[in-house]
């Protein structure tokens, strides 16, 4: 019976270390996603160019 308790407890903490390190990278991956979309949202908004007229007509030069 001693060994079985033996084992069990070894189980229990290699799960609880398993479960300890998904919430880490859950933790680490809702930061990346807040600080890509902070970044993203920064680049959404930023105006556009309004030249594509001139773009395009820099292709019809090419041969394109």
């Amino acid at each position: 019976m001693a060994k079985v308790q033996y084992w069990l407890k070894i189980t229990f903490v290699f799960i609880l270390i398993l479960f300890i390190d998904s919430v880490n990278r859950v933790y680490r991956v809702q930061l990346e996603l807040a600080v890509s979309a902070e970044n993203a949202g920064a680049s959404v908004y930023a105006p556009q160019s309004t030249n594509t007229w001139h773009l395009e007509s820099n292709n019809k030069k090419d041969g394109n």
